[in-house]
């Protein structure tokens, strides 16, 4: 989807219109002119989505919506620059499902992206997520923009390990992080990562806390994979 804005016209403003009036009732007339009411219903939904109020709809309002923008998808895929590394924030020991953690993204509203294999609907926002016996398992495409990492969605591929937290015996476990990978988990790890590095040119590998104050991925990856080739 292109950048549109008031004066705007054509088959993708009806399509904004249509998402809008999904998201919420707003009553606009799905005309394909991008006009007045249809920019109050953008900065409507942009306050509520704790997006910049600008009225424009850009990258991150129709990533919101669902949709992904021409500038992040592209025939040849997006540029990535980053490798950022999570944990599911899950007691140590403990399996956690595929399904949960869809359920628990789409919960938090996080966009949406369409299997390649089974054509459906799915809100993951990490592009591959390792299981605790080592299983990759792949969710959003590779040139499919991620919902894990404010501000670093564009220009990065997110993983994600099962684990991350102290057992569930422990007090407070879910307000610490450990470090839990099983010796299968850094194995893939390191697998997928040396893939990624030489598919992209060698982007820089990043902890999720290396841009938020959180423990998460539970372990420093950033010097970890300085120098991992």
């Amino acid at each position: 989807m292109t950048t549109l804005k008031l004066g705007s016209k054509g088959a993708e403003v009806k399509t904004l219109q249509t998402a809008l009036n999904k998201a919420c009732p707003y009553g606009l007339t799905v005309d394909g002119v991008f006009g007045k009411k249809t920019e109050a219903a953008v900065k409507d939904f942009q306050k509520h989505n704790d997006l910049s109020v600008d009225g424009i709809a850009g990258a991150k309002t129709w990533s919101k919506l669902g949709y992904e923008t021409a500038d992040e998808v592209t025939p040849g895929g997006r540029t990535i620059k980053k490798i950022i590394l999570h944990c599911s924030a899950t007691p140590e020991g403990e399996d956690y499902s595929i399904d949960t953690i869809d359920h628990s993204h789409k919960a938090r509203n996080f966009s949406y992206y369409i299997d390649p294999d089974t054509k459906e609907k799915h809100y993951i926002g990490y592009h591959y997520i390792i299981k605790r016996d080592g299983t990759i398992v792949r969710c959003r495409p590779e040139n499919v923009r991620g919902c894990h990492t404010s501000n670093h969605n564009y220009d990065s591929i997110g993983i994600c390990y099962i684990g991350g937290c102290p057992a569930r015996s422990v007090k407070d476990w879910n307000k610490q992080g450990k470090d839990t990978r099983t010796e299968a988990q850094k194995a893939s790890i390191n697998k997928l990562v040396r893939e990624l590095k030489g598919k992209y040119g060698n982007p820089e590998v990043y902890g999720h806390r290396d841009f938020a104050a959180k423990a998460c991925p539970s372990f420093d990856a950033r010097t970890e994979f300085k120098n991992f080739k």
